[in-house]
């Protein structure tokens, strides 16, 4: 396919020469204008603030939310609108260069999506528990009680033990304690001197305290 010729409109029509001539002229000046209209676009992405977007993104949420009026086709198309002047913003800063900036438009658009899922949870659970039947909600039924049941003794959480009960685990520990000790030495010291004479001594000594002699006590 080549190109078009200057003389006819896109429809294959003959254009009269002052139509053609005006034609010419745009497309010069839309080529001199090429550079001003770059640079205007630029200054306008730069001024262009990510966080204006998602705060117009969270009012349409509130208003989807919380509202009950069939309004879901107007807001989505609001909706999709901010997500592509997000997206062209997104662009610029990954044409220019910017990764640090890329994350951080990234990062604000993961949390405002975290944010808005987490907002339809509750909102859906409430409207739920408004419009749900408490008394459509099947209950576990009662399990039947005795009649002789009220008269059991009421036993105690924990189990009562005898006197003298100690847990085997105790018996043990206490049993390898006492086979690790050692048995004690004789006694520190020189032994005493023993003589065969001890009877002729324990005798003198009774004649010495006789217990029927109250009379004073004579040394010898």
């Amino acid at each position: 396919m080549g190109r078009r010729s200057a003389q006819t409109t896109k429809s294959g029509r003959f254009m009269n020469p002052a139509d053609q001539q005006r034609k010419a002229e745009r497309s010069k000046e839309l080529k001199r204008n090429k550079k001003q209209r770059s640079a205007v676009r630029t200054a306008i992405m730069k001024n262009r603030d990510p966080n204006e977007v998602i705060d117009a993104l969270r009012k349409i949420d509130d208003n989807e939310l919380e509202s009950d009026l069939p309004l879901r086709a107007t807001l989505e198309s609001k909706r999709e609108k901010l997500k592509k002047s997000y997206k062209e913003i997104r662009e610029f800063f990954q044409k220019a260069e910017q990764p640090d900036k890329v994350k951080e438009i990234d990062a604000k658009m993961q949390a405002y999506e975290a944010e808005r899922y987490r907002k339809s949870q509750q909102i859906a659970a409430i409207k739920f528990s408004m419009s749900g039947d408490m008394d459509s909600i099947p209950m576990p039924e009662a399990v039947p009680v005795r009649d002789n049941a009220m008269m059991t003794p009421y036993l105690p959480s924990y189990a009562v033990q005898p006197a003298g009960y100690q847990p085997p685990m105790k018996k043990r520990v206490m049993a390898s304690a006492r086979l690790k000790l050692r048995p004690p030495g004789p006694p520190v010291g020189i032994p005493p001197e023993l003589s065969d004479s001890e009877d002729e001594n324990e005798e003198e000594d009774e004649a010495l305290h006789d217990e029927d002699n109250y009379g004073p006590v004579v040394s010898k």
